[in-house]
């Protein structure tokens, strides 16, 4: 068979609703049927046999507050849509305020002369890098049938108006959940061309029906697999190159950057050859780049004195949030799919991310009064993933007025629970138990302190609580011989979607 256009492509979350002429949410309930598709597509089975006929009620049980039993004495709501994290589902009913808007799409970059000029002259050299791509992989696979983007593909896409709304798109309602680019001096004049591309098609995914990113989510779609080679091959060039600085360069960050935005995306898509090759090819091949390139070792706190510049800082902090977020990204793996960690909590010695007000600082004389305020504020605090987990993990007095200090420890559910991997018996759960009441009660004052809107923002805020009762749950139950028995999750068989864990939720958690 030539290479061509793929007549069967599976849909993105994104795209269902669209293709509903009913309007009707498409997702299935999670305790249903375990191939059903999961809340974005997100490693859902594609069993072909499964029965993908959506439940008779529009709004399946699984987006509705379910009253679930955590334990013997005490019942509480927990929404399972949010159990996934950082694949918030961009069909569902959402809570529309500052934090994720339905108003028309703000235009935030500025250009130097004609914009749509200047940017379409950079899209024209990444459509032809694409194309000459496209050709090279047709040639050595002419008996395999490829997906291509069609003609009419690169003419939705590759516009500068398109493009300006898709990195908008990004900025306003996906950056916020993985800030690992630095909003206010990102540069679409100087950003490596893969960066943009993942950008694009991330601001694509996630576009709701009800905007004008909306148009571009089926052409976007198409340039998953050429993508996919396009950033990963650029990022094996780069680190092939020769560097003898002692930071990484800023091609190096940005090419780890765009691969890292390109996983979130394509592994929230429902395409299991595409899922197969970033859990066994592009992810371990990611976190290799980021161990040879020492991101999990930089040290210099945000908030020292030591930092001399704000350029260095946007450096340094750069590398902390991209080794930080790919490490929750291996941790969310291996909590969901039972995958094999990539990465280990001892190697994370790097700096924790710093305070948000800083990261959005939008300018050096904005910056500097920020950092020297922090700086007179701050108490102790752990510096580094493994420091905090081993602290969370230690068998210590608790000392309550500490929790103020550890309002950056939003995300450890996963990587607490990833120790099921490498650590057996009650002393380990006994010690991760105690480690989720501890986060538990840092979480519950940090949470006091952010303004009503953020609290009712969709995302990590609303998926932090979910999460802990999830792994609070799997820790209890992991302990009875008869659920290791019973349950596939639990066996810690790994698999390439959701299957196992949803079959738990249904069994344990309802």
């Amino acid at each position: 068979m030539k290479c061509g256009t793929s007549q069967g492509r599976m849909s993105s979350s994104g795209m269902l609703i669209r293709e509903n002429p009913t309007g009707e949410n498409p997702q299935f309930d999670l305790g249903k049927n375990p191939h059903h598709r999961s809340s974005t597509g997100v490693f859902a089975s594609q069993d072909p046999d499964a029965d993908l006929v959506p439940p008779s009620n529009a709004d399946p049980s699984y987006w509705r507050n379910e009253v679930v039993r955590s334990d013997a004495s005490h019942t509480t709501p927990v929404d399972l849509n949010s159990l996934f994290w950082g694949f918030e589902n961009p069909l569902g009913d959402l809570p529309f305020d500052n934090w994720f808007t339905a108003e028309p799409l703000d235009i935030p970059f500025a250009f130097s002369g004609d914009p749509n000029g200047d940017l379409q002259v950079r899209l024209n050299v990444l459509v032809s890098e694409l194309r000459r791509l496209e050709q090279d992989v047709c040639s050595r696979y002419r008996n395999v049938r490829l997906t291509t983007p069609t003609e009419t593909d690169y003419a939705n896409l590759f516009t500068a108006a398109s493009f300006l709304e898709l990195v908008s798109a990004f900025f306003q309602r996906i950056h916020w959940q993985w800030p690992i680019l630095h909003r206010p001096t990102f540069d679409l004049h100087k950003a490596c061309l893969p960066l943009l591309l993942s950008i694009a098609l991330s601001g694509a995914a996630y576009s709701r029906p009800d905007d004008t990113t909306a148009e571009y989510a089926a052409s976007a779609e198409a340039f998953h697999s050429i993508a996919e080679t396009y950033i990963f091959h650029h990022l094996d060039n780069v680190v092939a190159a020769p560097d003898t600085r002692d930071l990484p360069s800023d091609s190096a960050i940005e090419a780890c950057q765009a691969a890292l935005i390109l996983e979130f995306v394509l592994l929230s898509m429902n395409n299991r050859e595409m899922r197969r090759r970033m859990l066994t090819k592009n992810h371990p091949s990611l976190v290799a780049v980021i161990r040879t390139m020492g991101f999990s070792r930089i040290q210099q706190h945000a908030h020292s004195v030591d930092m001399p510049t704000w350029d260095s800082f946007i450096r340094h902090e750069s590398l902390v949030r991209a080794v930080t977020w790919l490490f929750l990204q291996d941790s969310v793996l291996t909590l969901f799919c039972n995958q094999p960690p990539c990465m280990a909590i001892s190697e994370m010695v790097s700096d924790l991310p710093c305070d948000e007000e800083l990261w959005v600082a939008e300018s050096e004389a904005e910056f500097e009064p920020k950092r020297q305020q922090m700086e007179r504020l701050e108490d102790w605090q752990p510096r580094s993933i493994r420091q905090l987990v081993t602290w969370l993990l230690d068998d210590h007095e608790w000392k309550g007025q500490q929790t103020a200090t550890y309002r950056r420890s939003h995300s450890l559910q996963p990587v607490l629970l990833s120790l099921r991997t490498t650590m057996l018996g009650p002393t380990c759960s006994s010690a991760v138990m105690r480690a989720l009441q501890r986060w538990k009660a840092l979480w519950d004052d940090a949470v006091e302190a952010l303004t009503s809107s953020r609290k009712k923002a969709p995302g990590t805020v609303k998926t932090a609580t979910e999460l802990a009762r999830l792994a609070t749950k799997i820790v209890e139950v992991g302990g009875r011989a008869e659920a290791m028995r019973d349950s596939p999750y639990l066996q810690g068989t790994p698999r390439e979607d959701t299957a196992d864990i949803h079959e738990f939720i249904r069994k344990y958690m309802n």
